[in-house]
């Protein structure tokens, strides 16, 4: 894209704005990537005393602001700016950031600056961004027609820096898949494009939690955002995701209980307070064992059917980040541990440590590539590899 085409930044610069910590990932012991979707203060204010819907503030003109924080940048007075709350920005001056008006578009390059928001202004965008009225809870029914039979195999797509995966079985076509994600923002460059994706079987989605790269390709790909989807309810988020929950029309809750059994395996709600940690992740049974879907929830936080033994299979957790939690899952003899990351990403994942410690409990590594010919199969590796369809750029896995 040439540089004439990039995003202004006029009527953004100098504005007070509200933006939401997306993400707060700590890359090394001196740097940390913060990710704000952020609104204008002056656009939302007028809506902080009155009912307002979700459409109206989903509909509100957005940035998201990217910024590298070193800790000698720190100051006495910096927030701490956990994942899920609400700060003060200012655009034009300050540390250096990037500014995106969409997920996919190219950045900008500016400065920013940020506070503290006072507690109660905070609370009360937390209330007018959330999700928790938008669905209804998912019955027992709902979860019976959802859920697949049948599945002797997982696929751990390659969508670059992001997570999405597939129970299947048969024709090796998706019965479900959990998380739609791909790489965005800073990681755009590694997201394989164009990616087509099968609903052949008129597939449901699990979505793990609501992170931007967990649910990206729904957004490039509408036909992912009209299945049918069970998520977290997370509470509060920012105005660009949303807008994204707004889209999903066939969308349930979790219902209140702590995991939910079928033929097929067990979803189970984390038990953490982050998103990472708070979502939901899924072990999924196979003829000769289990398969463990993390998606980016520390072990500790996941909690394990009873009679899981060894895993057939399990995806590394947040993309191969350091902190993984506490046990790491025992794998079986061959068994295979999928890296789902996007080739030269900004969180420099797989780091070392966390390779480390897989490797040191017998984990056989494979990683997703920066190519549509770049995916995994978890489980019958005896079966043949990839469904064979032509409209789909998910058909053929290593």
């Amino acid at each position: 894209m040439h540089e004439e085409q990039r995003f202004s930044l006029d009527g953004w610069l100098n504005e007070e704005l509200y933006g939401f910590v997306e993400r707060n990932d700590r890359v090394d012991e001196t740097k940390s990537i913060i990710v704000f979707d952020a609104v204008r203060a002056r656009d939302v204010n007028r809506f902080l005393d009155v009912e307002v819907s979700s459409e109206t503030l989903a509909s509100l003109p957005g940035v998201i602001a990217v910024a590298e924080i070193f800790d000698k940048e720190r100051g006495h007075d910096d927030p701490e700016m956990p994942e899920g709350s609400w700060q003060q920005l200012v655009l034009g001056r300050g540390t250096p950031a990037d500014v995106y008006p969409e997920l996919d578009a190219p950045p900008t390059p500016t400065e920013l600056t940020y506070a503290a928001l006072p507690k109660a202004k905070s609370k009360t965008l937390a209330e007018k961004f959330s999700i928790s009225h938008l669905y209804p809870k998912a019955t027992d029914h709902d979860l019976q027609s959802l859920l697949p039979v049948g599945v002797d195999q997982v696929a751990v797509y390659n969508v670059g820096q992001g997570n999405c995966s597939a129970l299947c079985g048969g024709s090796e076509a998706p019965f479900l898949y959990f998380d739609t994600g791909g790489g965005c923002l800073q990681n755009t460059r590694t997201y394989p494009a164009p990616l087509r994706f099968c609903t052949s079987r008129g597939p449901g989605v699990v979505l793990s939690h609501w992170d931007f790269d967990h649910w990206f390709s729904a957004l490039k790909v509408p036909e992912l955002a009209e299945l049918e989807w069970l998520v977290p309810d997370q509470g509060g988020v920012g105005k660009r995701t949303l807008a994204f929950a707004q889209s999903l029309k066939n969308a349930k809750f979790w219902p209140d209980i702590p995991s939910y059994s079928w033929s097929g395996g067990t979803i189970v709600r984390c038990t953490g307070t982050t998103r990472n940690d708070s979502g939901l992740a899924m072990f999924v049974s196979m003829p000769a064992g289990s398969i463990l879907l993390p998606a980016d929830a520390t072990f500790d936080w996941i909690q394990v059917p009873p009679g899981t033994g060894a895993l057939l299979g399990l995806v590394a957790t947040h993309h191969g980040a350091g902190h993984v939690g506490s046990p790491i899952p025992r794998p079986t003899p061959n068994a295979k541990l999928a890296y789902s990351f996007g080739y030269g990403n900004s969180f420099a994942h797989p780091v070392p440590t966390a390779v480390a410690l897989y490797e040191s409990e017998g984990w056989q590594r494979a990683n997703t590539r920066n190519s549509p010919n770049g995916h995994i199969w978890l489980g019958d590796t005896s079966k043949p590899l990839g469904c064979g369809r032509r409209n789909c750029d998910l058909a053929t896995v290593q």
